[in-house]
């Protein structure tokens, strides 16, 4: 950048080997060897891989990154153009989580890789790299380094002198198996490391589980009693069904019977009156047809005591018209009249269930007399 940048936009606009702050410079260089410190702290291959990427960001300049791991690496491919293996970064964020202020798990699902102020003195997360980061142990200058170097080797040639050859053989192969060893601890405790971290994320994962499982047991445990209430709501509804239906049938035996014995009911006022009116006068003509009839079946008794009640046709054949002629002329008409009614009369008392036999019996005999008489009339004419 030129020298017009003004300083406080130079944090974002310069680079950082190109500021004119000696305390930016300062604080890129502590940042960046926070970062090359990483690997020691954090050995392991996955750890490692994800140690590059966050140096090789370093680089070219990076934000905070959000997201799923899958995002996340989405991000960081696009930022360095090259793909980016997704498994090895879900493995190196799960190691290094928790134990350093770079990465840090969100939620279950989501991470985050802080970056944007690792480099600029007055930033926190600055401060918390700073914190975390270990001091290197530094000893005196390169010249006694040296000097040590040359002592300790010109005691081991005298070494080599004083023993023999298989003996100088047999400590170069325990110095070997030492180293191996040695290389076998460092992998045994980047592999325990790495397991510490996996424990460390499937403890969380146990945890969230063992949360998801209470709320769905407190969820089932309210649709148990739920359902329980339901049940017992249907089958409250059920048994006021049955009494409704028993009522519905009660009432509807006691309508029907209602409807059988209630009179014909009149529509209007007027029409009952005439109706009644009408009835009455039926009831006066059909009284005083009786009476007539009455006298004259009492005349024909007393004229024709030998009438028999039963089968009277045989004994009335044996009478002469001329005898009977002036009993019956003119009532022809009016005893099949009257007849009639005494039929519908009679049939009415059979329907009835307060019958009288007594009284069936003298209506079936009037009515047989009447239309005898008038047959018999009406055959003289």
């Amino acid at each position: 950048m030129g020298e017009g940048v003004l300083p406080r936009y130079a944090r974002l606009l310069e680079a950082p080997n190109s500021s004119r702050s000696r305390s930016r410079r300062e604080a890129v260089a502590a940042a960046r060897a926070c970062f090359e410190a990483m690997r020691f702290r954090f050995p392991g291959p996955d750890a490692a891989y994800l140690i590059e990427l966050l140096i090789r960001l370093g680089d070219i300049g990076s934000f905070d990154l959000h997201g799923s791991v899958r995002t996340i690496g989405t991000q960081i491919g696009e930022l360095l153009a090259e793909p980016v293996d997704v498994a090895r970064l879900s493995r190196g964020v799960r190691a290094l989580c928790g134990r350093t202020c770079v990465v840090e798990r969100v939620s279950r699902q989501l991470w985050c890789l802080r970056l944007a102020g690792a480099s600029d003195p007055g930033s926190p997360q600055h401060r918390r790299l700073l914190a975390e980061t270990p001091t290197p142990c530094r000893l005196d200058g390169a010249e006694s380094g040296r000097r040590r170097t040359s002592t300790h080797e010109a005691g081991d040639a005298a070494v080599a002198r004083d023993v023999g050859e298989s003996q100088v053989a047999v400590l170069a192969e325990m110095a070997a198996e030492r180293d191996q060893a040695r290389d076998g601890l460092r992998a045994a405790a980047c592999l325990l490391d790495q397991t510490r971290a996996e424990v460390e994320s499937a403890r969380l994962e146990i945890e969230d589980l063992r949360r998801q499982l209470t709320d769905a047991s407190a969820a089932l445990a309210a649709t148990v009693a739920r359902s329980s209430q339901l049940e017992e709501v249907l089958l409250e509804r059920e048994v006021e069904r049955e009494d409704l239906t028993r009522r519905l049938a009660d009432l509807q035996t006691k309508l029907e019977q209602v409807q059988t014995r209630e009179p014909v009911q009149v529509d209007a006022p007027g029409k009952e009156a005439a109706l009644k009116v009408t009835l009455k006068l039926e009831r006066e003509r059909r009284h005083a047809t009786e009476v007539r009839l009455r006298r004259i079946l009492g005349v024909l008794r007393t004229k024709l005591a030998a009438l028999p009640p039963e089968a009277p046709e045989e004994a009335l054949e044996d009478y002469d018209a001329e005898d009977l002629a002036p009993v019956i002329v003119g009532f022809g008409r009016i005893l099949l009249e009257h007849a009639a009614e005494l039929r519908r009369e009679l049939a009415e008392l059979e329907r009835s269930p307060e019958s009288d036999a007594a009284r069936i019996a003298l209506l079936r005999q009037d009515a047989e007399t009447a239309e005898l008489l008038a047959r018999h009339g009406a055959g003289d004419r």
